[in-house]
């Protein structure tokens, strides 16, 4: 009897069986009996340490993650990278997973997987898109770069690609090319934030810094001609605030901030509207508290 019950558990048709309904339940949605039966052969190979071979590890780490189960199911797709089990869901449901724990880090450390050994995977495009976005998140613009190279020229008109690109460009400081992008977007989206924003920020350091070094080079040396200078240099200051004004406005409408607020405050402190200026640097209190 004790050698025909280990015959039996040996039976590869009765493994094969259990593999069978396992994957069964798993395709109707049973994902808890699913699990529960991959759990246990995920057991065996661990205990004999050959977890490399086990072949179930993504299947039930998609099970529990379809459960809620998210320590198991990450534990799982972590066991399954570099095994006989790991596929391109493997490293699909490690970036949500991590997504969903808020680690910036080891999303992208998928994402770059998935592209990597996976480039014609289900999910390409939707990784492409993603890893874009977690690239401008964790500012490294030279990564942002040459994915946007491989990014399909249909994606790349769409606002939020183009936000996108504004922030790459800006992030390293392409100024040119920057505005360029905050145009093109103003022209079809004349209401979108990053790019008011962008123009805002730019007009506005136009002036405020040519109003400084103006400024410091009068007092410094208080001639007639210095004067002329700085009179001359004020339409110039006046203008870009201006610009920068409108801008603002329509920002702080939109979403008031301590930034804009203290922006529109130097503003109008510059043309010498006090009331307004007062106003604005208050609510600039206000809104940091």
């Amino acid at each position: 009897m004790f050698l025909s019950a280990c015959s039996l558990a040996a039976n590869p048709l009765l493994k094969n069986r259990k593999k069978d309904k396992a994957m069964e339940a798993y395709k109707q949605g049973n994902y808890s009996a699913a699990l529960s039966i991959w759990s246990s052969s995920i057991a065996k190979y661990e205990s004999r340490h050959k977890e490399r071979k086990c072949s179930v590890y993504t299947l039930a780490g998609i099970a529990a993650y379809r459960l809620n189960k998210t320590d198991q199911a990450r534990n799982y797709f972590e066991h399954a990278r570099n095994g006989i089990s790991e596929n391109a869901q493997t490293f699909w449901y490690l970036a949500k997973i991590y997504r969903k724990i808020d680690n910036l880090s080891l999303e992208i450390d998928a994402l770059e997987n998935y592209l990597k050994k996976y480039p014609h995977g289900t999910n390409i495009q939707q990784v492409k898109k993603r890893l874009l976005f977690t690239y401008v998140e964790s500012e490294n613009w030279d990564n942002f770069l040459n994915l946007w190279k491989i990014i399909p020229a249909s994606s790349k008109d769409s606002l939020t690609y183009q936000q996108a690109f504004l922030s790459a460009q800006a992030g390293l400081n392409h100024v040119g090319k920057a505005d360029s992008v905050a145009t093109s977007i103003l022209k079809v989206y004349p209401e979108d934030r990053p790019a008011m924003a962008w123009k805002a920020n730019k007009y506005y350091t136009l002036a405020e810094n040519l109003y400084e070094s103006e400024m410091k080079a009068y007092k410094k040396h208080k001639t007639r001609a210095q004067y002329a200078r700085l009179l001359k240099a004020f339409d110039v200051v006046s203008a870009n605030f201006k610009r920068a004004l409108i801008y603002y406005r329509k920002l702080y409408k939109m979403h008031p901030t301590t930034l804009f607020a203290n922006r529109l405050g130097t503003i109008y402190m510059r043309m010498d509207e006090k009331p307004k200026a007062q106003y604005y640097l208050q609510m600039a209190k206000k809104l940091k508290n």
